[in-house]
């Protein structure tokens, strides 16, 4: 990550656990896990068809194009690698960002979706294996399981896991000195996890659509009313930016105030949102886009076209990068181009 970010940086990495949980909620629930795979289109040309032509160059602003299997669900960057939920096929697979390459695949629990990094570990969320997993980021091996059902989204902030569950809606705390649940919160019906940011942690509750503000001791400081289903959670110098997944738009939140005092139509669905070069980046899940939205004047500032189904953002080694649910892809995208 760029050393010129402050520490709230690091509650932009939150949102692509829950969003991306909450977003592919109901794609989830489609999926056949006993289904087979298919051939994609065009296999059979690279088996020495003459007329076999060279793939298109990737669209503009992608740097990269990784394939990250049948449902990447949440990505994470950081400790020397960029770090991807496979729900499909059980793994978190690990890339390197010199190369753009998958260097390892980690088994975990059924359907991995939900990523955070911190307390020197990598933390995974599984929906079915009903468990949050500790995994050691060097050697790839599993420290801990914590039993907890349907994990959703994950952030490691103020000496704790803070991890949001829909069975039931609750938001715990994970004493990372123990691997165990220390408390249990009900900040509002379905709180979706927790994003760090001045000082406190912002819960969003998609069903009541709400943003709860809670202090690090699980005390409810404000509850503020936002768009239709809001998801990521990011921060810019002076604000707090929403995704309103069910109204296409970005909200921006005054910290001092506690009230919405900005908003900006992107695409529809947007799910995860991180800020990157002095820009915010938002995944539009049904428009196959990535807006690009300027903190300082809330305006939208261009957009990068993307494979199906963008839901997850991370930031991290010069770029950003978003997982295609259902392109199957990791893109590494070029912030400066």
């Amino acid at each position: 990550m760029s050393g010129t970010r402050a520490s709230w940086t690091r509650g932009t990495r939150w949102t692509v656990a829950v969003a991306a949980t909450a977003l592919l909620a109901g794609a989830c629930s489609s999926y056949n896990p006993a289904g087979g795979g298919s051939a994609s289109p065009g296999t059979e040309a690279s088996g020495g068809n003459p007329y076999a032509t060279s793939p298109p160059p990737p669209p503009k602003g992608v740097a990269a194009t990784i394939e990250a299997g049948e449902h990447p669900c949440t990505v994470e960057a950081g400790e020397g690698s960029v770090w991807v939920s496979d729900l499909r096929r059980d793994v978190v697979k690990r890339v390197d960002p010199s190369s753009n390459q998958i260097v390892k695949e980690i088994k975990v629990g059924g359907r991995p979706c939900s990523l955070a990094l911190g307390a020197g570990s990598l933390w995974v969320g599984n929906i079915d294996g009903a468990s949050v997993m500790r995994i050691d980021p060097e050697s790839g091996r599993i420290v801990a399981t914590i039993g907890l059902q349907s994990p959703g989204g994950i952030s490691v902030a103020f000496g704790s896991v803070w991890v949001g569950s829909a069975n039931p809606n609750q938001l715990v705390r994970i004493d990372p000195a123990t691997n165990k649940i220390a408390q249990v919160f009900h900040p509002s019906p379905s709180p979706g996890g927790a994003a760090p940011g001045f000082g406190s942690l912002w819960v969003p509750d998609g069903g009541e659509n709400l943003i709860v503000r809670m202090d690090p001791s699980g005390n409810v400081q404000a509850r503020i009313p936002v768009g239709p289903a809001p998801g990521g959670v990011a921060f810019s110098e002076d604000r707090v930016w929403v995704t309103n997944s069910a109204s296409g738009q970005l909200q921006s939140i005054d910290p001092a105030t506690n009230r919405v005092v900005g908003k900006v139509a992107v695409g529809r669905r947007p799910g995860g949102v991180v800020l990157d070069h002095g820009l915010l980046w938002v995944a539009n899940f049904n428009d196959d886009t990535v807006s690009k939205v300027d903190p300082a004047t809330g305006k939208l500032v261009g957009e990068v076209e993307t494979d199906s189904g963008p839901g997850a953002l991370a930031s991290g080694f010069g770029s950003v990068w978003v997982a295609t649910f259902y392109g199957g892809t990791l893109l590494r995208l070029n912030p400066t181009g």
